[in-house]
């Protein structure tokens, strides 16, 4: 008997748990439809300033703004490191954490570490130098609060003190694709990145061109733009971490989901063998009785 009612205690708690994966699943579904959203609207914002940009894009502008050129004292560099602020997210943490681990064996880097996850593994494990770190960044991430991240990396560049800072994060590609990618993004390598590819170059040659009219010199107003150039491309990864954390929940959870279902067919199963196994012993032992009393 206190076999078959552990087993039933089993069930009833791999039914609790697989209540909570499937809930769990839900939220993070709802959550990557929002920040999806959100992703595809900056991107489109984020298009209109690499427009504005082009316009004043001049070689004169780029060659003595700050955010173009590299430290001359400068003999390290900085690596922003993505992580999540919440676990249960499959081998997000994980692959972030590797990818970082190898590139910080190569080169020598500083860090600075954006998420709660990330901030305990380099305070426990390893032994590097933390620049800066941001915790609870998306709980509540916004726009406003991107800006402290980016407003820090910049202060960093401005000290002179990095050769380079990149970013490890999360790219999201597609709902089936998430790849770990380090991008550069001080100094700006340069801004012919920000051309169109030669399909909207041939659109734009078919319709008239913008024209903008400027208020000040070109050089206050293409460092202004990129400024805030650089605080949408901060906005951005953190949104296309956000993004892929959400779908790595998801597909977490619906393991998870479908392993306490399997879990629980095998768990019924082994109930019904034991209960199978009690009714016989117990109709033996009635038929014993039985034949012992003929006798």
């Amino acid at each position: 008997m206190n076999n078959i009612k552990d087993i039933k205690d089993r069930i009833k708690s791999v039914r609790e748990i697989r209540k909570i994966t499937r809930a769990m699943k839900m939220v993070a579904t709802a959550k990557y439809t929002k920040s999806q959203n959100r992703l595809n609207e900056n991107a489109l914002y984020r298009k209109k300033i690499e427009d504005l940009l082009l316009s004043v894009n001049q070689e004169v502008v780029r060659r003595y703004n700050p955010f173009f050129n590299t430290p001359v004292k400068a003999r390290k560099k900085l690596l922003v490191i993505v992580s999540s602020d919440k676990g249960l997210c499959g081998g997000f943490n994980a692959n972030i954490s590797r990818f970082a681990d190898k590139r910080i064996e190569e080169e020598s880097y500083d860090v600075l570490l954006i998420g709660k996850k990330g901030v305990l593994y380099y305070k426990r494990e390893k032994t590097v130098d933390i620049a800066g770190e941001f915790k609870d960044v998306f709980s509540k991430l916004s726009f406003k609060n991107s800006q402290k991240i980016s407003e820090a990396v910049k202060q960093l560049f401005y000290s002179g003190k990095y050769q380079s800072i990149e970013m490890l994060f999360h790219h999201f590609e597609s709902m089936g694709r998430q790849t770990v990618v380090c991008e550069q993004i001080l100094p700006i390598l340069d801004t012919d990145n920000l051309k169109p590819d030669d399909e909207k170059s041939e659109q734009g040659k078919k319709e008239n061109p913008p024209v903008y009219v400027y208020e000040g010199s070109a050089e206050s107003v293409f460092g202004n733009l990129i400024n805030h150039f650089i605080d949408l491309k901060v906005i951005q990864v953190l949104l296309e971490s956000e993004l892929s954390e959400h779908i790595t929940r998801m597909n977490a959870m619906d393991a998870a989901t479908k392993n306490a279902s399997d879990l629980i067919d095998s768990l019924i199963l082994e109930y019904n063998r034991a209960r199978q196994s009690i009714i016989t012993t117990e109709i033996i032992e009635i038929v014993g009785g039985s034949e012992a009393l003929k006798k």
